[in-house]
């Protein structure tokens, strides 16, 4: 398929070739000589040659899979020919220009007999000076219909230039469309173009293709970063309410201080003037993650924060943890990928700067095909962006949520630490008050604030507001006074968390609804409990007998979902039987069944859940919005994964019930009834559906092999249909291998599910299959491949650390069938040994990880692991010796490289004959 930056390129090229070979003839140029002997001319001909071939040879690249080999087909075809026949006349000029080269030491007579032949070649220059007439006109012709034609990928590119590119390449699209519109007006000659518009164009389609592909590498680089949950924390953190969070833009130095009895926040001095990290903390529920989000989209933490920039240029990002999403939404990589993406994002010029190992490797690989990011990349590139080079740009971070960070909090306040000596760089947090923060960020008082000891106000304005809004309750405020008091009652017992403010008005709008009065709402406010898990434990035992079970259910499921859950997954509850999954037909569901059983979950939702689950909607970029259920904050998901509220969930279901098995079972019915045309959802559907069969054999002991079975069967049947497979996606080994569900593209590439089950670490499933049928891994070979794919693949940080010991046995179960560490799987130089060397160098090691990765290298060598293998580390070659102590603390290297050492010793007798 004809890629629009090579159009451009060879477009360019072409216009070059036909001007300077049209004045070289035309004009008569002078035979002068270059230092070397050769002619200027010729040197620069060739030149122009070179660009001609290479860019022609890149169209010859076959079509990507998943287009269609006849998209673009004229518009690449002419190009090609006019390239083509534009080398055969540079070829041809090149000839003659050969032969008219002065040789020799004696320059005068040399020239002079040079001079004499040229009249020799009168014929043939005249027959190139036609040629090089023709391809002008050709081109002419070509750019004009390239130019015009609005399907054409070259257009539909300029187009998309109106999409927020650079105002430069606007300009540059400007350029070209008017020498074209000019060329289309000349009354002359339709294929006529000026000089002066020939160098124009040569000038703006170079440079819009050199912009284009800087503009595709930087969207490639971002690319890389984003995924796909980044925005989703923040899209559904509720809104201030009106006029509400205004006092912490006061600067604590206005004539009402005296007045308003809040203590002064310094919020708006540190943004203004000051460095290094400044804390907001407060209760569980107290509203920071809707200050965080209130302070990150006003315009005035701009203005302020413009003044401590000053000169210099200023860029802010934000990131929110949450501990009830997937793990990107609360990890150190999470963290960094998002910051990183929305720094690089608005302002691209640092791309090069930040990134200049990763952009080191584009030119070896597809755009799209970037091995993921490690947390050593990632820490390289924030390393490069307090460099001194750097110095004339200010970063402001926003991090919200420590306290939902899943990891040792001692960690996460290392990083922003780090970040924060930087002069450049500065950091406002948010947390719940627990030790490790208060340790580490609450000792400068001017710099942090106590969220509930200043939302007093705000508390009183919501309730006021909210409860104004219902007729009824306008109603009896004109028939008693008392309505004031009731309002001060539920700011009094708040004490400032927002969240049960929440869940109380709520409750007294619904109450209004009923008919109550003022005294009602007051005792209904008077039984609600004042603090949160009792009043969760109120809203639990609330829910109606009836519905008890099926609520129990869904809070199970909920608690152990490993994100917030599809309102479709939910759907499947009502079809759940034994065997249900296995039981569902591959068919489609039809939009008309998708709408009924959404509308239908979300109102059951509603009416079981008693306000501990929401339903809302996830924008989607070219789809409708997604629905999804969450918890209400994570204080409910905190309170029902107690081990006294979960036994009560358990003794309200009858039957046996586990909520990891009917997540499997949920999403192998969704797989079965998959659009097959939305990747998308597919790819999610079957990420989710290895982690919650990871999940089982790692916390319940057990595989779903029948589930997994099913899922081989299915999708080899979705196979037939659209053409897919599980295959390889390699990009250069040991880069990065992976199986994955894609497109065909050789036979070579086709695996088996079992390669992908191994990959994925499903070490019971893949025993569970070689005890019942021993031949799967006759062929050592296969034992290998599989070894290999789960090394290369050890560098994903959440294969690799969900759970203690799974890589270990899943090495060991395959050693133990075969598999040779130092079988040569992809060329002659890519084995499981060094691939696991290679990711284990990648990987920033952590206590909890050192001993697995420790006994995955003692496995290794005890199996017979080369220990003179080459591996390549730091851009250099060396070997396991070497790097051991690179990648493990002291006592843990020791061992091993005397392991090393002992194994080296051992081969070396065994070579000279002498054990």
């Amino acid at each position: 398929m004809l890629d629009p930056f090579t159009a451009l390129s060879l477009a360019s090229t072409v216009v070059q070739f036909v001007d300077f070979g049209s004045k070289l003839i035309k004009e008569g140029s002078e035979l002068y000589h270059s230092a070397g002997g050769a002619l200027t001319v010729n040197a620069e001909l060739e030149k122009i040659t070179v660009d001609l071939k290479q860019l022609t040879n890149k169209l010859e690249t076959p079509p990507l899979p998943g287009t269609t080999s006849t998209e673009n087909t004229k518009e690449n075809e002419a190009l090609r020919n006019l390239a083509g026949s534009c080398s055969k006349a540079a070829e041809e000029l090149l000839e003659v220009l050969e032969d008219l080269k002065v040789k020799g030491t004696n320059r005068q007579w040399q020239s002079l007999r040079q001079a004499l032949r040229t009249s020799h070649k009168k014929d043939k220059i005249r027959g190139i000076e036609k040629k090089l007439d023709k391809l002008q006109k050709m081109l002419n012709t070509r750019l004009i219909a390239m130019m015009s034609d609005q399907q054409s990928s070259v257009i539909s590119l300029l187009r998309s230039l109106d999409e927020g590119n650079s105002s430069r390449m606007t300009q540059l699209k400007t350029e070209i469309i008017d020498v074209v519109q000019h060329t289309k007006q000349d009354k002359h000659d339709k294929h006529d173009i000026s000089e002066e518009d020939s160098s124009k164009l040569m000038y703006s389609l170079a440079s819009m293709a050199k912009e284009g592909k800087t503009s595709e590498v930087n969207r490639s680089v971002l690319s890389s970063l984003c995924f796909e949950s980044m925005t989703v924390r923040h899209s559904t953190i509720a809104e201030a309410h009106a006029s509400t969070c205004e006092w912490i833009f006061e600067d604590g130095n206005h004539e009402s201080a005296d007045i308003d009895p809040r203590p002064r926040t310094g919020f708006m001095k540190w943004l203004k003037s000051e460095n290094g990290i400044y804390w907001i903390c407060g209760k569980a529920g107290s509203g920071k993650s809707t200050l965080m989000k209130y302070l990150c989209e006003d315009h005035r933490t701009m203005k302020a924060l413009k003044l401590w920039a000053g000169s210099d240029k200023l860029i802010t990002a934000s990131y929110f943890f949450w501990n009830a999403g997937v793990p990107m939404q609360k990890s150190q990589q999470g963290l960094l990928q998002s910051l990183l993406h929305e720094v690089l994002g608005k302002c691209q010029d640092l791309i090069p700067l930040v990134c200049a190992e990763r952009l080191k490797r584009i030119e070896d690989f597809r755009y799209s095909h970037l091995e993921p990011w490690s947390r050593s990349d990632l820490f390289t590139a924030f390393q490069q962006l307090v460099q001194h080079e750097l110095a004339s740009t200010k970063f402001c971070f926003f991090v919200d949520g420590l306290d939902e960070y899943d990891g040792d909090h001692e960690d996460i306040i290392r990083i922003l630490k780090n970040f924060a000596n930087s002069a450049c760089i500065k950091i406002c947090t948010s947390s719940r008050p627990w030790n490790a923060f208060v340790v580490a960020f609450g000792q400068t008082l001017e710099r942090k604030l106590l969220l509930e000891d200043l939302t007093r106000e705000d508390i009183r304005r919501y309730v006021k507001d909210l409860l104004d809004e219902h007729e009824q309750f306008i109603h009896l405020k004109g028939i008693n006074d008392c309505y004031g008091d009731l309002v001060r009652e539920i700011v009094d017992k708040a004490r400032g968390v927002f969240l049960w403010v929440f869940l109380v008005v709520r409750s007294l709008r619904k109450g209004l609804k009923e008919g109550d009065d003022i005294s009602d709402l007051q005792r209904r406010l008077r039984l609600l409990p004042t603090d949160l898990e009792t009043y969760f434990q109120h809203m639990l035992d609330s829910i109606e007998v009836c519905y008890q079970e099926q609520s129990a259910q869904i809070f199970l499921i909920a608690a152990n979902a490993s994100a917030s859950l599809s309102v479709m997954t939910l759907s499947m509850l009502d079809v759940k039987a034994t065997g249900f999954a296995e039981k569902a037909e591959i068919k489609p569901f039809s939009q008309y069944q998708i709408d009924a059983l959404q509308l239908k979950t979300r109102t059951r939702i509603n009416a079981r859940c008693k306000d501990l689950l929401e339903v809302y909607a996830i924008p989607m970029y070219d789809r409708a919005p997604k629905l999804q259920v969450g918890f209400i904050h994570r204080t409910a998901k905190d309170f029902l994964r107690t081990k006294d509220i979960n036994n009560v969930l358990r003794s309200r279901i009858a039957d046996e019930f586990n909520p990891r098995i009917f997540l499997c079972e949920a999403l192998l019915v969704q797989i079965k009834r998959m659009d097959l045309d939305d990747h998308d959802e597919k790819n999610y559907l079957l990420r989710e559906f290895i982690h919650y069969a990871r999940e089982i054999e790692n916390l319940d002991s057990f595989s779903v092999a029948k589930l997994l079975d099913e899922l081989d069967r299915v999708m080899a049947i979705h196979g037939v249909q659209s053409g897919c497979c599980w295959v390889e996606e390699s990009d250069r080994p040991p880069v990065r291998i992976n199986v994955r569900w894609g497109v065909v593209t050789s036979r070579e590439s086709k695996v088996s599910f079992l390669d992908y089950t191994a990959q994925q670490r499903l070490h019971l499933y893949v025993a569970h299959k070689l005890d019942n049928q021993p031949g799967l891994l006759q062929r050592q070979f296969v034992a290998s491949r599989q070894l290999y794919y789960i090394c290369m693949d050890f560098s994903d940080v959440f294969l690799s650390e969900s759970f203690e010991g799974v890589m270990v046995d899943m090495a060991s179960l395959l050693l133990e069938h075969g598999a040779l560490p130092n079988e040569q799987v992809f060329g002659k130089t890519f084995t499981a040994w060094t691939a696991l060397l290679h990711a284990l160098t990648f990987r920033f090691y952590y206590e909890k990880s050192i001993k697995e990765n420790y006994t995955l290298v003692e496995k290794f060598l005890l199996h017979g692991a080369d220990p003179n293998a080459n591996i390549r580390y730091k851009g250099q070659k060396t070997t396991p010796f070497k790097v051991i102590p690179e990648i493990f603390p002291p006592t843990e290297a020791e061992h091993l490289r005397n392991l090393i050492a002992k194994r080296s010793r051992r081969g070396l007798l065994q070579w000279l004959g002498w054990s």
